[in-house]
């Protein structure tokens, strides 16, 4: 089961709720994944099998190509592959707040809608100056606790 939620734009930028009994809701390291690499890993050894069944009948001429090809792949590769940020995640009265490795924590706010699946949450934020931030937060990347709540918090704040 997927829910999409429409997070209110006046829930996202205002404190928690009078009801919420304490000062802080969340506040956790969003660790690399293994999950994703994983996964990310399986995609790019698909991609250069793939590739490489393609170009058997055409590689006496098109070897040139099959490198060109071959090198995209390595790039994208890597790039995908690279080591994730550690980020702070922080929920509490004020609203949201994240720091990126080991920095000081800044206020966010949530962009219009968030995805929670039982196996990834994407949540949009925005950085007061603008900059926005996708976030992927798959069940390894978060204590397991930690992860239930953040998605019966996204899941219960559904703009009516």
């Amino acid at each position: 089961m997927s829910v999409i939620t429409q997070v209110s734009l006046k829930t996202a930028e205002t404190s928690l709720p009078r009801h919420f009994p304490g000062r802080l809701y969340l506040d956790a390291d969003i660790l690399p994944s293994s999950l994703q690499r994983r996964f990310a890993l399986g995609i790019i050894s698909g991609a250069v099998f793939l590739t490489s069944i393609a170009f058997i009948p055409l590689l006496p001429e098109y070897w040139s190509a099959m490198v060109v090809v071959f090198s995209a792949e390595l790039v994208c590769g890597i790039w995908c592959l690279r080591p994730a940020p550690t980020r702070r995640l922080r929920l509490d009265h004020k609203g949201w707040a994240l720091a990126e490795a080991d920095g000081v924590l800044l206020p966010v706010s949530l962009e219009a809608e968030a995805r929670v699946w039982p196996w990834l949450v994407t949540m949009g934020l925005r950085y007061r100056n603008g900059r926005r931030l996708t976030l992927l937060i798959m069940p390894d990347s978060l204590p397991p606790a930690d992860y239930l709540r953040l998605r019966i918090w996204l899941v219960t704040q559904v703009k009516a």
